[in-house]
């Protein structure tokens, strides 16, 4: 009897400090009344890799895979250091906390993870890595105060 697909993705934590400070920043936000999908705090990462719906058979491989990677990569410090929309503010669909200044250790690694995954049958990505945080799911266009109280945040840099 085969076993349900489950939804996976690679990603990194962040810190309890960060987890914290987006906590306030979504709750300020969320006061504003208008159709946002706020993130729980607790549920906020980095994606690195979104696999989708997989087999559970193929979980040991993939987790053996990335354990290699990992004992091989040099240690990454990611500072978070603004908040953006995709694909802007004007026309937002996504809020993020991110930066503008990746590493490009944090690069090489994703390639790595790219590669290594693409070995065991996952597609690329062919959109260049962006590292951030999704905050926020907008419902419906009309978030003029939402999109205006990010923008305008005075974020606090804090490390991954």
């Amino acid at each position: 009897m085969s076993q349900k697909p489950i939804r996976a993705f690679v990603c990194f934590e962040i810190s309890e400090a960060l987890r914290d400070y987006l906590a306030q920043v979504i709750e300020r936000g969320r006061r504003l009344g208008e159709p946002v999908s706020w993130v729980r705090a607790k549920n906020i990462h980095v994606t690195l890799k979104f696999l989708g719906d997989i087999d559970p058979a193929l979980a040991p491989d993939i987790s053996r895979s990335l354990r290699e990677i990992a004992q091989t990569a040099a240690p990454l410090h990611l500072g978070i250091d603004q908040l953006g929309a995709f694909p802007n503010f004007r026309r937002p669909r996504v809020f993020w906390a991110g930066t503008e200044t990746a590493p490009e250790a944090l690069a090489d690694f994703v390639e790595s993870v790219e590669d290594t995954l693409n070995k065991l049958g996952f597609a690329k990505e062919k959109r260049p890595f962006t590292p951030h945080l999704t905050i926020a799911r907008v419902k419906r266009p009309g978030v003029r105060s939402t999109s205006r109280f990010l923008e305008q945040y005075e974020f606090e840099a804090h490390e991954l």
